[in-house]
């Protein structure tokens, strides 16, 4: 929470929570999820993210482990 109030512009707050709070079962097995968003630094620099998010899987298919990148954009 404390990154979303302190990083994210209001506007992405509900969009990008849904992200951090995902149900791994939301996960393709075979893939990611990928979201973009803005982040304010502390400087006050706006920059642009790509982040995806996928899962790590046991002999069953049960998730074990999110695993994910954040790629700054910004400059593309």
């Amino acid at each position: 929470e404390r990154y979303l109030h302190e990083f994210i512009p209001t506007d992405q707050r509900e969009m990008v929570s849904r992200y951090v709070n995902i149900d791994p079962e939301e996960i393709p097995e075979d893939g990611y999820l990928q979201i973009k968003h803005s982040i304010v630094r502390r400087d006050g620099q706006v920059r642009q993210l790509l982040v995806r998010i996928g899962k790590m899987v046991d002999a069953d298919g049960k998730a074990i482990k999110l695993i994910g990148i954040n790629m700054d954009i910004t400059e593309n």
